[in-house]
């Protein structure tokens, strides 16, 4: 099983619509490895606390890397793209969201890893 936890206001609503239908997390094998075994996310709202639920499962699509610096190079039309299916209105709505949490040398360093489900597979 592969969990992912959420904050973020109004995602979970993002997420039952099919807005929202990746989360963009650092590179980490071991998940990968899992979610390439299990086939499926778990989505959860504020995991480890007692607001903790299940939003719910998702049959897994995909997994690709990404990092800002080719993000940059990238057309506008594509990272547009990848924003608003992170749930975001904009690439500069998202970037900002991701500088804040990790900051620049994190953003332009390290690898992170796009996770896509599918939204109308939900279990």
């Amino acid at each position: 099983m592969v969990m992912f936890t959420f904050t973020m206001k109004g995602v979970i609503e993002k997420i039952e619509r099919g807005t929202k239908t990746t989360t963009i997390r650092l590179k980490n094998e071991r998940r990968e490895v899992s979610v390439l075994k299990n086939k499926r996310y778990d989505l959860y709202w504020r995991a480890r606390t007692k607001e903790c639920f299940l939003i719910g499962r998702y049959p897994f699509v995909s997994m690709k890397s990404f990092n800002f610096p080719a993000a940059e190079k990238m057309p506008e039309e594509e990272r547009e793209e990848i924003a608003r299916k992170d749930g975001f209105d904009s690439w500069d709505e998202f970037y900002n969201w991701f500088l804040e949490k990790y900051g620049e040398e994190v953003l332009k360093e390290k690898e992170f890893t796009i996770h896509e489900w599918d939204p109308k597979g939900r279990f």
